[in-house]
């Protein structure tokens, strides 16, 4: 899904214009946390926290209770959304 906020926003998670449809959809394990699309081998993965309302830096310290952990983000939604390579890491923590 195309970032249409301004540049350096970030997207929310679980946001992507069909992200519902497409998680069910996808058979893989691994759902965008944009998009919802099925991601085969995950290379990015980012953090969700505030129970699904934003994404955080590994750094950022937030509530046990906030933090929703590590999702995979496919290739396409961070390159359509560069200022989540400030806070994505390659592969899991």
């Amino acid at each position: 899904m195309k970032n249409t906020e301004p540049a350096g926003a970030l997207p929310l998670p679980f946001s992507g214009k069909n992200y519902h449809k497409n998680e069910s959809d996808c058979s893989q394990d691994e759902p965008c946390a944009i998009c919802g699309k099925g991601i085969r081998s995950p290379t990015w993965y980012v953090r969700v926290v505030d129970g699904g309302g934003r994404f955080a830096s590994e750094e950022e310290v937030v509530p046990e209770a906030s933090d929703m952990g590590w999702h995979a983000i496919g290739n396409t939604c961070i390159g359509e959304n560069p200022a989540l390579r400030a806070i994505a890491r390659l592969g899991l923590p």
